[in-house]
């Protein structure tokens, strides 16, 4: 079970409900800030700036995009044109840089596949997300991907593709 399931009830969708409703929230949105945490996470942020508190205090807060791709434990490749910019195993001190080529990117389609996601970027970048279970998830129900809109986690796709829409 992921971590949000006890806090945010949800069903499964299929793949063509999930795409039409997530190009309706995110479509030309732009990305305006991309980071990794924990090695190669990552999270982009889309669409206007919000502010987002930390913790039970409330006191922290950080500013993040109204909608984030928060790619979590899951295998991925940055693509421009049919040329690799990068891939979860570069070295840590590489990826930062790298991935910056995704700011100023309007999102502009995904795409699902069988053993992947693409998250299609204008100027013909596309962040490639791997359902095969590359880096070994031991749980199954675990999130590898969470998208986020408004705050509020939206979908969450599981390992090996199933997508979860919180409700």
């Amino acid at each position: 079970m992921s971590p949000n399931q006890e806090y945010y009830p949800y069903i499964s969708i299929q793949n063509e409900q999930f795409i039409s409703e997530y190009l309706a929230i995110t479509k030309n949105k732009t990305c305006w800030q991309i980071g990794c945490y924990l090695g190669s996470m990552l999270y982009i942020d889309i669409g206007g700036k919000c502010k987002r508190f930390l913790g039970k205090n409330k006191k922290e807060w950080i500013i993040e995009g109204t909608d984030v791709i928060g790619v979590r434990d899951c295998y991925w490749e940055i693509w421009h044109n049919d040329e690799l910019v990068i891939d979860a195993w570069t070295d840590n001190t590489i990826i930062k840089e790298k991935i910056q080529c995704l700011v100023n990117q309007q999102f502009i389609d995904v795409i699902i596949e069988k053993d992947w996601i693409e998250f299609c970027f204008s100027d013909n970048y596309t962040l490639i997300c791997d359902f095969t279970n590359q880096n070994e998830v031991e749980d199954e129900t675990d999130s590898i991907l969470q998208l986020t809109s408004e705050d509020k986690i939206e979908y969450e796709i599981l390992v090996y593709g199933k997508i979860e829409k919180h409700i």
